[in-house]
């Protein structure tokens, strides 16, 4: 499926970070990949997709951050439809909700996604990746992201070269998950 309309990604040669966007309302949506295809999950056709860009040799070791977007619809969604309607998302557990609060779902859901993504990347590379929440019609955050984006860009900057100036002036963590997650598996 990648292989076809990625083969121009041999020739990025310079490149700081990669950006994966990924729509967290995607995980009860069915899509298919061409005509002779039956429909499949889209969240997983992305995780499909994200693990083998990860393969790619221009993208190895690169800082990458991974933006989960359409936290609004999602959020609104989440307390409908289950999360577990996705395969992958089939282990999630959430605690009890209350019926007012339909928020509440989604904030259990989002690190769960969050943590599914940086585990099969940590498998993948070995390496940490970056994320952010995002709702892309909200210029705000859509502007906070590629701040953050930046910052990943010095941080991986400070990193190679030794340097720790920048480091103090960062309004962002460079720790693994900025949620407290009790998904990782143990």
């Amino acid at each position: 499926m990648v292989d076809g309309w990625c083969k121009w990604l041999d020739m990025f040669e310079d490149i700081h970070a990669v950006i994966f966007c990924v729509g967290l309302d995607a995980y009860d949506q069915m899509s298919t990949t061409n005509e002779m295809s039956s429909p499949q999950n889209k969240m997983m056709l992305i995780r499909e997709l994200f693990e083998n860009i990860l393969k790619y040799p221009c993208f190895q070791g690169k800082p990458t951050v991974l933006f989960l977007n359409k936290y609004d619809v999602f959020e609104e969604k989440a307390h409908r439809i289950p999360i577990t309607s996705c395969e992958w998302f089939s282990d999630f557990n959430p605690v009890q909700f209350s019926k007012r609060n339909p928020g509440h779902i989604a904030e259990q859901t989002y690190p769960y996604i969050a943590q599914k993504f940086k585990k099969l990347f940590g498998m993948a590379t070995g390496q940490k990746i970056f994320t952010f929440k995002v709702n892309a019609r909200e210029k705000s955050t859509v502007n906070e992201a590629f701040q953050y984006v930046k910052e990943v860009i010095s941080w991986e900057k400070i990193r190679r070269d030794g340097s720790l100036s920048m480091v103090q002036d960062s309004m962002y963590t460079t720790e693994l998950s900025s949620y407290p997650t009790p998904f990782d598996g143990h």
